[in-house]
């Protein structure tokens, strides 16, 4: 409908009479032929109009001020006013007026009115009134939680807000045209929780702590309806809670009141409850979410625990006493140590406020006790230990000895007797000087990591010490050196490892076997006394000397054996000596006296002399108390070889070993040399002992120089290896204490090669007499000389076995040469040997480790022989003239093992007169054959490929040119007979 109103004197006129010529109302067809008075409402109605008239039943409707109206459509054309045009609307009134609202907190609630009649337009405008307030405003528009669904409807979100708390009231004012009227109001009452309120408040409403054992509750208010029911309940994990129930603790779980009788930590938590209410609907339910309360109970305080000390021994400082801590209560206390010397009258420490107490120097029992402060928020009071009772002894008459491994100033390692032979478990203390005796027993390793002063200390054979860096270890025995001894058996030793000082004195003692000569060097800085040692070293009649010597290089002169034994030894240098077969206890025992060599023993520097080429020859030992490395498989931080390589003799770069493993009559080699070569097999003691990569302390060798300068000994080359023997003294595989020492695991024990090496050792016997060369393989090696690698022979007897440089002999014997591994189908080796009385040799082969498919071949130029000597069977014997002496005749080679079985030997067991192996390009067979004898070449299938006639020679190369890879069959045929062999073509 489109309403106006007209100006005063417009006349509304018949469409009939005036269709066209008269105006019309704005937006109908009609046209405006009556006058109309002042104050005449006209208002046009239409189902519908188009730009060319009105249509579906338009109708004009006049109403004046008064009320009067006057209706006008094209089926009741306005003509004069009468009776039926006039309509008379119903008046505006409430039918509904708002209903008071019950409900819970946060909820939604609707507020309705229903009018009848009016005249349009009609609005709604809606009021409130909070209770404090005088009197009802409107709702402003936009008013957080109120929107307007419908007219006469009114929408509350969130209920119990600022805005619209419970008590509010609401009404409506509903205008039309003609004027207004006002609802009653309604009420908004509103269930919600108003506070929880605990017994106790401290420190705060919300967050209560009490001690275990007291009486609690909380307490919920509300407004609103009366609830109609209670749950409290208990936070579990995030966003789970758990009913509370009662039991013996706890009480109204489903009242107002939830009530703790008694509380334990078990009750400590976060609680909230859930009430149920009845609303205008259905019940609703509140949370205390926002209101949710933590009380904390804090379990009685347990008292500390002060740990049992051990005895104290007398006039001695006890060890620290300590407490486990207080638990419970508030969780934070003070201490305070309390002392009793009768157990009955308790005196505060001052001072002793914590969980540790260190107790003066004993001079009585004494009791102690320690109590705890709960110093918390919350105090639960005070607790105190049980006690404890620190007895007093006297610790020093007693004798010690080591258990285990461990720091000399940990007493648990320790264990103690009166009398030396009966042992009575852990000691009270750790052993000092006042003690009757320490001893450190085989396997067992005692680091000293704390200034200590010993006396009557005895490091036995297959013990170890360690004196830690910035440590002194002081020997105040009044005996001197013999109040520390580091001694020795034949099959094993003390060490002691000096990485920060000794002080005072100290003694040695080392076993020689008398049978035998060593080398040996002092493993101390000896500057008198040493000719103590008369009775036990061999006097020489004939030559009125004693078997001890030192090594005079001027002229390779050699041992220079003392008449009379020297009061003083030099540190670093070798000496020769060979002990009284006495038949006594002390048998072999050498005691040194003295101090420990170099600084801190850290250096000893010999001088070394070269007064002709490759003569400097100087002897040289351990200067040390513990063992040291000698090669780059040693696991120390530096070895002998890599600090001294370049005072060598370039040929010459190994340590020298007098390694007797028998009688020596002069006819005997048993000098070894030791240098870095990697090839190591089961066996191989016959040249560096069990462990050819450590020397122990008092070992002896000679070193070849070339020029004058000084051998260097370092601390960076010492190491504890107790099971290391001394060369000379009888071979066993592996040491009795071995298995004893957990420390001697890091030393590495060779038994086979190091990674990515090959070798193998060449023996020729003669008589009863053996000698040795070993050539080892290695990526890293060359043809020429390789430094620490090579060595060259250092004979004691003119029977002499040895090889040359492959690769630009430079005219030393060699007893260890180290070549390049793969070169084996080209190489050949010069062998040397010396044997001036001439006779029969056999040469054999030990230790073979070679790459797979590859055998020695032995090759005798003169005879024109060449024999495969594989280990344990192969074997070559030559008669050699008188005057033998050099190289030239004989060369090892190897081959490519063309048996199918890989093992030559079987076939010359089955096949004496011949034997047939390869060398990579070719098939030898070496054997006299009959006349006409045929060498023939079969495929597996029996077809023939090629026939070879031999000579009639030791010796018969047969060339495999054009020959595939596989498995053949090699006919040898004579006057004699005929034997197959397999042979394989690589």
């Amino acid at each position: 409908m489109r309403s106006c109103t007209l100006p005063r004197g417009s006349i509304l006129c018949d469409s009939r009479s005036s269709r066209h010529s008269r105006s019309s109302f704005p937006g109908t067809g009609f046209p405006l032929c009556l006058a109309l008075l002042a104050g005449v409402f006209m208002s046009v109605q239409s189902a519908g109009s188009t730009s060319t008239g009105h249509s579906g039943g338009s109708q004009l409707v006049l109403q004046t001020a008064g009320g009067l109206c006057i209706r006008h459509s094209e089926e009741s054309p306005l003509g004069l006013l009468n009776a039926g045009n006039l309509i008379n609307p119903a008046a505006l009134t409430i039918v509904t007026h708002p209903a008071d609202v019950t409900d819970c907190e946060d909820h939604v609630v609707t507020f309705r009115v229903v009018v009848n009649g009016g005249t349009a337009p009609v609005t709604f405008t809606w009021q409130r009134k909070q209770s404090e307030e005088p009197d009802f405003t409107d709702i402003p528009s936009g008013s957080p939680n109120i929107t307007y669904p419908s007219p006469g409807t009114l929408r509350v979100d969130n209920v119990g807000g600022f805005e619209n708390p419970g008590g509010s009231r609401y009404r409506v004012k509903v205008t039309d045209a003609l004027g207004s009227l006002t609802s009653n109001d309604a009420l908004l009452t509103v269930n919600e929780i108003t506070d929880i309120i605990p017994s106790v408040v401290f420190p705060s409403k919300t967050q209560v702590i009490l001690c275990e054992g007291a009486s609690f509750s909380y307490s919920v208010t509300t407004s609103g309806t009366p609830p109609v029911a209670y749950q409290w309940k208990k936070y579990l994990s995030p966003g789970i809670w758990v009913n509370v129930t009662d039991n013996s603790i706890i009480s109204g779980s489903q009242t107002a009141v939830l009530a703790f009788n008694g509380g334990t930590p078990a009750e400590s938590g976060a609680y909230k409850v859930n009430i149920t209410f009845h609303a205008s609907g259905a019940d609703c339910h509140v949370s205390s979410d926002s209101r949710s309360r933590r009380v904390t109970f804090q379990g009685n305080p347990v008292a500390p625990v002060i740990l049992q000390p051990p005895a104290a021994c007398l006039g001695l400082l006890p060890d620290l006493m300590t407490a486990e801590a207080a638990s419970g209560g508030s969780g934070s206390f003070r201490y305070q140590w309390q002392e009793s010397w009768d157990g009955k009258v308790w005196n505060d420490i001052p001072g002793a406020d914590t969980l540790s107490y260190q107790p003066p120097v004993s001079v009585a029992d004494a009791w102690y006790r320690l109590t705890a402060i709960d110093t918390g928020l919350v105090s639960c009071g005070n607790v105190t230990s049980s006690v404890v009772l620190l007895s007093t002894a006297d610790c020093f008459n007693f004798h010690y000895r080591s258990q285990q491994d461990g720091a000399w100033h940990d007493r648990t390692i320790w264990e103690t007797s009166a009398d030396g032979i009966t042992w009575c478990g852990s000691a009270r203390t750790y052993p000092t000087d006042q003690v009757l005796s320490t001893h450190i027993r085989p396997g067992h390793l005692v680091e000293v990591t704390q200034d200590v002063s010993v006396a009557r200390v005895t490091v036995e054979a297959g013990g170890a010490v360690t004196i830690a860096e910035g440590v002194t270890l002081t020997n105040t025995d009044p005996e001197g050196a013999s109040g520390f001894l580091v001694n020795a058996l034949e099959t094993a030793h003390g060490s002691l490892l000096c990485q920060g000082n000794f002080s005072g004195e100290i003694q040695v003692r080392k076993y020689f076997d008398p049978s035998r000569w060593t080398i040996m060097a002092s493993p101390l800085e000896v500057t008198t006394g040493f000719e103590k040692n008369a009775p036990a070293v061999n006097f020489y009649a004939p030559a009125n000397d004693y078997d001890l010597g030192w090594y005079r290089e001027e002229g390779n002169e050699g041992w220079i054996y003392f008449p009379t034994l020297p009061s003083v030894l030099e540190p670093g240098r070798g000496y020769v000596i060979r002990t009284a077969a006495t038949g006594t206890p002390e048998e072999g025992m050498i005691t040194f006296s003295g101090t420990l060599n170099g600084a801190l023993n850290n250096t000893v520097s010999p001088a070394v002399y070269c007064t002709a080429p490759r003569h400097g020859w100087n002897a040289v030992g351990n200067p040390f108390t513990p063992a040291i490395g000698i090669t780059a498989f040693a696991s120390t931080a530096e070895n002998f070889l890599a600090r001294n390589a370049d005072i060598l003799e370039d040929t010459y770069g190994a340590v020298y070993l007098w390694n007797q493993t028998g009688e020596y009559d002069g006819s005997q080699q048993y000098y070894r040399a030791i240098g870095n070569s990697g090839y190591h097999y089961e066996g191989f003691s016959y040249y560096g002992g069990e462990d050819p990569d450590y020397l122990q302390s008092g070992q002896g060798f000679l070193i070849n120089v070339k020029g004058n300068g000084v051998a260097i000994f370092s601390r960076a080359m010492q190491t504890h290896a107790p099971e290391v023997r001394l060369k000379s003294g009888n071979v066993q595989t592996v040491s009795q204490f071995k298995n004893d020492c957990k420390y001697l695991q890091t030393i590495n024990t060779r038994t086979q090669c190091a990674p990515g090496w090959y070798g193998l050792t060449l023996e020729a016997e003669a008589g009863a007499r053996v000698r040795r060369t070993v050539v080892a393989f290695h990526e890293s090696m060359t043809t020429g000389v390789d430094k620490t690698f090579d060595a060259g022979l250092l004979s004691s007897d003119n029977f002499r076995l040895y090889t040359r440089l492959v690769g630009g002999d430079q005219g030393t014997d060699l007893e260890i040469q180290c070549l390049p591994n793969g070169l084996y189908g080209t190489i050949e080796i010069p062998v040397g040997l010396d044997l001036p009385e001439g006779g029969v040799v056999i040469f054999r082969t030990v230790g073979v480790t070679l790459p797979k498919g590859w055998m020695p071949l032995f090759d005798d130029r003169v005879t024109n022989i060449s024999t495969p000597l594989c280990p344990e069977t192969g074997e070559y014997r030559a008669t050699l003239p008188p005057s033998t002496c050099g190289k030239g005749r004989f060369y090892l080679r190897f081959g490519s093992s063309l048996i199918e079985t890989g093992n030559p030997e079987a076939v010359l067991k089955n096949h004496s007169r011949f034997s047939v192996y390869g060398d990579g390009n070719n098939v030898i067979i070496t054997g006299m054959p009959g006349q006409k004898s045929m060498a023939a070449l079969y495929r597996m299938d029996g077809i023939k490929l090629e026939v070879f006639h031999l000579e009639h020679a030791v010796r018969n190369v047969i060339p495999l040119n054009g020959v595939a890879a596989g498995i053949y069959l090699l006919e040898i045929t004579d006057n004699r007979g005929r034997k197959t062999f397999p042979v394989v073509v690589h």
